[in-house]
């Protein structure tokens, strides 16, 4: 079985005896549909975009309303890297805990920029 299709490839497995006995393994494929190029650019450069909108309205922003939005980009943004944290057990709570305050933190500085 080919891989690359999405079909799987067969696996030795040995079970209650010593007899080994090929055992067929599914796998997703690999392959990407033609429209998932454009989304994939986008995801990539999207905290890209919201890091340099965070610094220049750090830099630049004078009122109310630059800090909350501020507030917004930069709480987004490390709410998402706090999220791709790989851990678990205790680490893994506190990583989602705080991604989630994050979240709720970037939603008090989007509405403070509203107001």
């Amino acid at each position: 079985m080919d891989n690359r299709s999405g079909r799987g490839r067969s696996f030795a497995s040995r079970h209650r005896g010593t007899a080994l006995e090929a055992v067929p393994v599914r796998s997703a494929s690999l392959e990407t549909a033609a429209s998932q190029g454009v989304e994939s650019w986008l995801e990539l450069f999207e905290p890209l975009f919201g890091g340099v909108i965070a610094l220049v309205v750090v830099w630049r922003g004078r009122d109310r309303a630059a800090a909350g939005l501020a507030i917004f980009a930069t709480a987004l943004l490390a709410g998402r890297a706090i999220t791709s944290i790989p851990c678990q057990g205790t680490a893994g709570l506190v990583a989602a805990t705080s991604s989630w305050v994050l979240y709720i933190l970037a939603r008090v500085g989007f509405y403070v920029m509203a107001e």
